[in-house]
């Protein structure tokens, strides 16, 4: 999902209501959003179709990291993104 479709169905919600993540497919636990915390940006690898890995855009800068590397070698399938982060 884009930031743009994300917004587009918040908009639908009561603005005043609170954001909770979902942290199993069961629904067995919840937590509220955190927020993205300004780390949550950067680039997702997709590893198949349901999960991939995160790698952090300032990381990806600093050259001391393996982030660059990673981003290197996959920037043909890395997607731009944020990550949301719950409370818990």
């Amino acid at each position: 999902m884009k930031v743009k479709e994300l917004i587009e169905k918040l908009k639908l919600e009561d603005e005043n209501a609170e954001v909770i993540l979902n942290a199993d497919e069961e629904g067995n636990y919840y937590s509220p959003l955190e927020g993205t915390l300004g780390f949550g940006r950067g680039y997702y690898i997709p590893e198949n179709t349901w999960s991939g890995q995160f790698l952090n855009q300032e990381y990806i800068d600093d050259e001391n990291e393996l982030e660059g590397e990673i981003y290197e070698t996959n920037k043909d399938i890395a997607q731009k993104c944020i990550v949301l982060f719950p409370t818990n």
